[in-house]
């Protein structure tokens, strides 16, 4: 029964993922919308292309750099292998076949959940735990899901099994005997620590970052030769498992080697890695050799492990390597303040964040918790203290960084089990005594407690007279108290089931929106070679960039995608290269200065600018952390509160002059043209502390509510402009123009002059501005655009210059530019172009009779034209 149970759920956890497999067009590949699946996937196409080669410098992103890569080859090796093993030499034929590899392994995961879950309470834990995890976590399940091949997931297997395998070793280990645990009777205990050694490894070629689950291996360790000392018991199986197992993992690093400009990170394959089992072993010995140093002096023992607590804080804090050490660690754990604001994964774990990936089975987990440490205060079983520290620190770690909750997948689940499984034990003399025994009888097993239905049957003829009625309360409550863990479980797995089908059912929208991928196309055939070989191995210290090559400027998310599809070099990626700082990527989208914008791009060795709507608009916030290190988005959006005549208020965003300025919207927005607005929103407000007794708006402290808004003409030099300063103070008032619509600015808005649109894609959209509810239409706005970076031709003249385009889409705009020093350095050829975007006709000064014909040749070398 409990192997035809396994097969069910793995069949439950391996259907369900591979149901966007069903959306395969003929011939084709998902566009899976991930960001990093395309890196993983040119990995691949490497691969199989020069099996097994494993480029661990990069030059085909983090243009004009480079990148090193900082995990590992296994996945993508898996892949590779897989392909070659099934004939796949397309590309289509590559990308299809590696998507099978994350939901082999999650389907894999089910029986090494139920494996640790009988080892840690019993088997109905089990196998609850794994009819959880085959759901379980929503995250995970997004990630293990056919066509992401991403690391991610390969992670928690091997970390998973690597737990199984170590807990297996101590568990037989500690049944032998301290004088015969060096004899033969070790094998298995030495076999399970090597194993354990070998399915870390594994987990170390997949990334760098399976190193934290090492935390849990060190907190527990201290946690069970506290626990054996106090009872008076060896720890030497411990020291065995523990020194063979860490000794395994650096010999196979030793073998394996480090990446020679590692230094000494935690973040990619460097000797700290083999620090750190030396040092794991080093603990285990101190621990061990204070515990029989002080056997019969518990005072002290107890004293000499604050000592060590202490002690290493202050190595740590004093000692330089030390030091740095641990600021990695700080940084990966915590990330710096604009990579944890921007970036989603590193923002904290909220509640909603909680529930949307675990729902019903948190309210288990927090039941199994109780349990687990009623426990262990009774029995100090060396698997439930490991399984209560390793849900410990993967909480700790969740919660400033939401993407290690798929670490918490497999705890979690057990957790939950356990709750379900200790109720069920608990109601043995209740509801549940019948229950109980008939699922024991079928799986061939005993109870927790080891008692046959005979024994229980005997024990209770012996026990103290009988109280019925005592007894049938008891039997109620107990009764109860199973339906209802009974039905949480089962209402935990139906709504993860339902939630994670209505993911893959909605595989077509989990696509790379059809814009971009239209853009990739473009990209790839119609800008020019960039004379980096795709498929090349790469030596960093002998490579240099051709001088054909040239960097694409694009927001950071589609920085992979342009690497696999368009095969070009994207100077900014999800890795976040080239995008923080005064000079990156964000602070070229936000610059207001041209001149500034050009030194940015020009140091990058960029030709080409992406934009899109998305970053123009909705997800505009996220740029500012990049630059400013904070979330405050003030100059460019306010935030205020519109008063309605029931006395609420109501949220809404103001858009300020700087928005308008920025070169993100200048050219998504306006094609990188003048425009001068007649008129503008004429807004008055107050500051005030919300809510107050003039209101009932949910939020509170200082903000803004508006008195007056109108439209005003933007000449009119009677109106009173009264910006607002550095900070908030209650009372204060204010008035300035604003904005609702990305498309309407307060101010004159410049023109570009060296830039020129080359592509649009062919839809506009409908977006929201910085996340809120209120949605705008941008008239002809397209999704997608793409700008080439020229030197720009030089007209002498004065006044404002104009030229009619038609895009490739048949969308037609003018050009207009104000004179600056008495010329005007215009980016479109009007003759000999090349672009998909093309001139009706020469320039035109307005008010004028000339018009001037300027060659691509002229854009092109910044010639001067005198028209």
């Amino acid at each position: 029964m409990i192997g035809g149970c396994l097969l069910l759920f793995m069949g439950v956890a391996f259907v369900l993922r591979m149901i966007p497999a069903l959306f395969i067009p003929p011939d084709v590949f998902l566009l899976n919308n991930g960001a990093d699946v395309w890196y993983t996937m040119r990995q691949v196409d490497v691969m199989v292309a020069h099996f097994p080669q494993y480029n661990w410098f990069d030059p085909m992103t983090a243009y004009p750099q480079g990148k090193t890569i900082d995990w590992g080859p296994l996945y993508p090796f898996l892949a590779a292998v897989a392909a070659l093993i099934t004939g796949a030499t397309s590309r289509t034929e590559i990308i299809n076949t590696a998507g099978w590899i994350a939901p082999i392994m999650a389907a894999g995961l089910v029986p090494a959940t139920y494996l640790l879950g009988k080892m840690m309470w019993d088997r109905m834990a089990g196998l609850v735990a794994a009819g959880l995890v085959s759901v379980i976590s929503y995250a995970y399940f997004v990630q293990s899901s056919y066509g992401w091949t991403d690391h991610h997931s390969a992670e928690v297997f091997f970390i998973t099994l690597f737990f199984l395998a170590y807990l297996s070793a101590l568990s037989t280990a500690q049944k032998i005997s301290r004088d015969r645990l060096f004899s033969k009777e070790s094998i298995n205990p030495v076999l399970l620590s090597g194993l354990a050694g070998i399915l870390y490894f594994l987990g170390y070629l997949t990334a760098p970052t399976v190193l934290l689950c090492l935390i849990v291996i060190a907190l527990s360790t201290f946690f069970q030769i506290a626990l054996d000392h106090y009872r008076n018991t060896g720890s030497e199986y411990l020291l065995v498992v523990n020194c063979i197992a860490f000794s395994t993992i650096a010999i196979l690093q030793m073998l394996f080697g480090f990446l020679p400009w590692a230094g000494l990170t935690l973040t990619t394959y460097s000797i700290s890695h083999l620090y750190v089992m030396l040092g794991l072993i080093a603990w285990t010995v101190l621990l061990y050799a204070l515990s029989r140093i002080f056997f019969t002096q518990r005072g002290r023992y107890y004293l000499s492990l604050c000592g060590i607590v202490i002690g290493g804080i202050l190595l740590v804090g004093f000692i330089p390597a030390l030091q740095g050490i641990r600021d990695q660690a700080s940084s990966l754990l915590f990330g710096s303040s604009a990579y944890t604001l921007a970036v989603r994964d590193t923002q904290a774990w909220s509640l909603a964040a909680a529930y949307d990936s675990f729902n019903l089975s948190l309210i288990l987990m927090a039941g199994g918790i109780a349990l687990l440490a009623y426990s262990v205060c009774r029995k100090q079983k060396g698997e439930q203290v490991f399984l209560l520290t390793w849900l410990a620190v993967m909480i700790v770690l969740t919660i400033p960084h939401q993407r290690f909750q798929l670490y918490m997948t497999v705890p979690v689940a057990l957790t939950a089990a356990i709750c379900a499984a200790g109720v069920v034990q608990a109601s043995f003399e209740g509801a549940g005594s019948r229950i109980v025994p008939w699922i024991v009888k079928r799986t061939g097993g005993h109870t927790a407690e080891g008692e046959s239905r005979a024994e229980r049957k005997g024990r209770r003829s012996r026990t103290t007279p009988d109280h019925t009625g005592s007894i049938d309360r008891n039997g109620t409550i107990k009764g109860l108290a199973l339906a209802v863990i009974l039905g949480i479980t089962i209402l935990a797995f139906g709504l993860s089931a339902v939630h994670d089908y209505t993911y893959v059912a909605n595989t077509p929208g989990n696509q790379i929106p059809s814009d971009w991928a239209e853009t990739l196309v473009w990209l790839s055939s119609s800008t020019p070679p960039t004379g980096v070989d795709y498929y090349g191995t790469y030596d960093q210290k002998m490579f240099a960039y051709p001088g054909s090559s040239y960097g694409i400027l694009a927001p950071w998310e589609q920085g992979h995608r342009i690497t696999f599809f368009a095969n070009r070099l994207p100077i900014m990626n999800p890795f976040q290269n080239n995008l923080g700082g005064n000079n990156g990527g964000a602070a070229f989208y936000l610059s207001a200065d041209e001149t500034h914008a050009n030194a940015i791009l020009s140091d990058l060795r960029g030709r080409y600018v992406i934009t899109d709507l998305g970053t123009a608009t909705d997800t505009f916030p996220s740029l500012i952390p990049w630059v400013t290190g904070s979330d405050a988005i003030t100059p460019y959006i306010y935030w205020a509160f519109i008063p309605d005549a029931s006395g609420g208020l109501t949220k809404t965003h103001l858009l300020g002059d700087a928005y308008y300025q920025t070169m993100i919207v200048r050219l998504q927005v306006f094609d990188g043209s003048l425009v001068t607005p007649d008129s503008a929103q004429y807004t008055t407000y107050t500051i005030r502390n919300v809510p107050d007794s003039g209101s009932n708006a949910g939020v509170g402290g200082l903000t803004r509510v508006i008195t007056g808004m109108q439209t005003v003409s933007t000449s009119d030099d009677t109106i009173r402009i009264a910006p607002e300063g550095p900070g908030l103070n209650a009372g204060a008032t204010y008035a300035d123009f604003f904005s609702s619509v990305p498309y309407q600015p307060v101010k004159k808005v410049p023109a570009l002059t060296q830039y020129r649109l080359v592509h649009e894609s062919p839809t506009n959209i409908s977006v929201q501005l910085g996340g809120s509810a209120q949605g705008s239409a941008l008239p002809d706005i397209r999704l997608v655009k793409v700008f080439e970076y020229v030197k720009g031709a030089h007209i002498p003249g004065e006044g404002i210059i104009e030229l009619d385009l038609v895009t490739n889409t048949g969308r037609a705009f003018v050009y207009r530019q104000e004179s600056s020093n008495g010329e005007f350095v215009v980016p479109y050829a009007t003759e000999g172009g090349t672009a998909g975007v093309t001139a009706t006709g020469p320039y035109h000064i307005v008010g004028s009779s000339r018009s001037i014909s300027v060659t691509e040749e002229d854009v092109v070398n910044g010639n001067r034209v005198s028209g």
